[in-house]
């Protein structure tokens, strides 16, 4: 049985699994740290739950540093009893207007999306009735 009627439908870029893309990563931690400071660790959890989940600590300490260049957060040392002192993190007054603009693009992508997933859904036959011809003789044999 041959499948080459089948067109690929894997995106180029790897697997479809519902997670963010990378670029959402300082979104994120605009998002994290507007309750308040936070540390590397805390921000890694709350990015992932967000969906970010191929996110790891060093990528979460490279946008903090940049940031930090940026002015957009600041950082100070704080002692722990679990362990040696570790950086926390907050948003400045620039970081905090900086978030609200990812707030607002956020919700702009949302609407888009929203929109492209009632298109969508509102189509519930494929493109070409030659795939259906194509699957059901693949699939019937």
């Amino acid at each position: 049985m041959t499948t080459s009627n089948i067109p690929d439908s894997s995106p180029p870029d790897g697997p479809v699994d519902g997670s963010l893309p990378r670029s959402f990563l300082r979104p994120a931690l605009h998002v994290a740290l507007l309750p308040g400071s936070s540390h590397g660790y805390d921000l890694l959890e709350q990015v992932r739950d967000f969906g970010l989940a191929s996110v790891d600590l060093a990528g979460i300490y490279r946008a903090l540093r940049s940031m930090d260049r940026e002015g957009l957060v600041s950082s100070t040392w704080e002692a722990s009893d679990l362990g040696p002192p570790r950086r926390v993190y907050e948003l400045t007054d620039a970081g905090f207007v900086a978030g609200q603009r990812h707030l607002n693009a956020m919700r702009s992508a949302r609407d888009h999306l929203d929109a492209l997933l009632h298109m969508a859904m509102a189509s519930t036959a494929p493109p070409s009735t030659s795939l259906n011809t194509s699957l059901d003789t693949t699939f019937k044999k």
